[in-house]
């Protein structure tokens, strides 16, 4: 954790320019933190359905409904990958706020901004082949990527025969 810093004592009882820097340099680490925790929950959660998945299908016998149990171990991951995907595109949508303003924020010349020179990064990886890479692309595309596979793991369910 880290600890949080007090706003120091004004007269006219506004905050300063540092004490925003600070709290928005917080935000956006805490957003890109929760974008990941999440990313990270649900590849975790996946991965024990796939893994049950294969462990029905290979370590069973034949029997009466086994690919009605398969492609019902695969409803969760399909149904939980969808709002994932649209909670990292909201999570996003936040850290690129917080990332904004603090970039537009003002500071004394010669001080060095770092948020200035992270979004001139930002811009070069978000364009061309890039893009895949970047972690906006990536909170949103691993859980629909997930949501593809338990559709095909759905589909080999009954095609493929248990």
């Amino acid at each position: 954790m880290t600890e949080q810093r007090k706003p120091q004592d004004h007269t006219d009882g506004l905050p300063t320019a540092s004490d925003v820097w600070g709290t928005l340099t917080a935000l956006v680490i805490h957003s890109e933190q929760v974008r990941w925790m999440r990313v990270n929950t649900l590849l975790v959660v996946d991965s024990i359905f796939v893994a049950v998945w294969a462990g029905v299908f290979v370590g069973t016998e034949c029997f009466d409904g086994k690919a009605i149990l398969l492609a019902a171990i695969c409803l969760p991951g399909i149904l939980l990958g969808i709002p994932f995907a649209c909670l990292g595109w909201r999570s996003s949508q936040y850290m690129d706020d917080f990332h904004k303003l603090a970039e537009g924020m003002n500071t004394p010349e010669g001080t060095p901004h770092p948020f200035c020179r992270s979004e001139a990064r930002r811009r070069s990886v978000r364009r061309g082949f890039g893009r895949v890479t970047s972690s906006r692309s990536l909170v949103v595309a691993l859980p629909l990527m997930f949501v593809l596979l338990f559709v095909g793991l759905g589909v080999a369910s009954f095609v493929m025969g248990p």
